[in-house]
């Protein structure tokens, strides 16, 4: 019996190497939060062709036949294999789940980064201006349920627009976590 497969011919991976950044196949799975800032990933979460499809940060549950094995603090009390900090990551259509901001700016709770005096911190969702036009460095957490009204135009400190250069998030000296850059379009303030 001989092996069909040529030693030249490499089966096609998962993503795409041609430079493009795009998922080959449209895909449903689970993945910790963090993932989507992930050097290989971000581009395509960026790009809007990968998104987090249900705002579950919590603790998601499936019947396994190996449960019996597991830690008991593993399980629910259904006896179920609990998974925490997960989310469904999807390229299928649709939407992620979405909040509308009210949290009013203020300098106080939303500083500008060392630096950078046009981008304001939201150290939380719930931080996320309603009524300020411009740049928001918020955490990746927001991927998960997104703040209406903005777009995602990059990730501190390697992922942002043309001419920004490499840029780190500090406020009053102290460095933040990773941050995403959130844009508000002034045509939304209406």
């Amino acid at each position: 019996m001989t092996n069909s497969t040529r030693a030249t011919e490499t089966p096609s991976p998962g993503w795409s190497r041609s430079g493009t950044d795009r998922a080959d196949a449209d895909l449903l799975c689970l993945g910790p939060l963090t993932a989507a800032v992930y050097r290989p990933v971000f581009p395509l979460v960026l790009s809007g062709r990968l998104h987090i499809a249900s705002g579950n940060r919590g603790a998601m549950s499936f019947s396994s036949p190996a449960a019996g094995r597991l830690n008991p603090s593993a399980l629910t009390r259904d006896g179920l294999v609990q998974v925490r900090g997960v989310v469904w990551y999807t390229t299928l259509p649709g939407e992620p789940p979405t909040y509308t901001p009210t949290h009013r700016y203020s300098p106080e709770s939303n500083p500008s980064y060392d630096g950078l005096p046009d981008v304001a911190e939201a150290a939380s969702s719930a931080l996320v201006p309603c009524d300020r036009t411009g740049y928001i460095g918020a955490p990746i957490s927001v991927l998960a349920k997104w703040p209406e009204g903005y777009r995602l135009a990059g990730m501190f400190p390697n992922f942002l627009p043309r001419g920004w250069g490499r840029v780190n998030t500090a406020v009053g000296g102290r460095l933040t976590f990773r941050r995403l850059l959130l844009e508000r379009s002034a045509s939304r303030d209406a």
